[in-house]
């Protein structure tokens, strides 16, 4: 659970009390990747979570994710009982706003750069050794280039650059939960990498088709692919 309040602990340290403030506007944060049995999170963990939510005075409790694009990430709301869920529980508290929302909508994001806080930091790589899930490697593609509602943009370099979801951006509270399993590069999907659900699947095509990788990962062969995930450690793991 990450919060941001005005006093506390240090950057990414956020006390509890900073999450219980009364009329915040929480995102609640599950995996709806897609609709098939396995792959998300279940809407019947999210619901007491909603319930606690609006416990501690919330005023605005948003529960969303960015699928693969805009028109798969709807048809997960509705198939996996989100939107209706949404609905109901709505319904049952009528002074705060509850509802299901897609983070791949266009134009609601803004970029953030990490700047000296990436892991890219130092780390040797360069904007043309990042690879790419979907379609052509992303330096110099047109969603590292499309500007933001702010007119900034990365000009084509993705190491460091995130196109986030002002629905995550503006949350005072983000309460991340997570699906566990397998992931074909990263190994395993927890919490941290859950998080890539925050970002937009494109920045400039509005409905179905997908962006480019959008978290920049060294470009690994299906070879190297393979030994990461037969890797008995995690320090195997980082020198593969």
């Amino acid at each position: 659970m990450e919060g941001r309040g005005e006093t506390g602990p240090g950057p990414g340290q956020q006390s509890s009390a900073g999450t219980r403030r009364a009329g915040n506007t929480v995102l609640i944060k599950p995996n709806l990747i897609g609709h098939e049995p396995g792959a998300y999170t279940r809407p019947e963990v999210v619901a007491p979570i909603v319930d606690m939510a609006v416990a501690a005075g919330a005023a605005r409790v948003r529960i969303g994710d960015a699928g693969i694009n805009y028109l798969e990430t709807e048809e997960s709301l509705a198939r996996t009982g989100y939107a209706e869920m949404a609905r109901c529980l709505q319904g049952r508290n009528p002074a705060v706003r509850i509802e299901a929302v897609n983070l791949n909508r266009l134009p609601c994001w803004r970029w953030a750069c990490l700047g000296q806080e990436s892991s890219f930091r130092d780390s040797g790589y360069r904007d043309d050794e990042v690879g790419s899930d979907f379609g052509p490697p992303p330096s110099n593609h047109r969603y590292f280039l499309t500007a933001d509602a702010s007119g900034r943009s990365p000009g084509g370099r993705p190491l460091g650059w995130y196109a986030i979801s002002d629905v995550a951006l503006d949350a005072d509270v983000v309460i991340n939960v997570p699906k566990m399993k397998t992931h074909w590069t990263m190994v395993v999907t927890l919490s941290l990498k859950e998080l890539v659900g925050c970002t937009m699947a494109s920045t400039y095509r509005p409905r179905s088709e997908r962006g480019p990788q959008h978290v920049a990962h060294p470009a690994l062969s299906r070879e190297r692919c393979r030994a990461t995930s037969t890797a008995t450690s995690p320090r195997e793991r980082c020198r593969i």
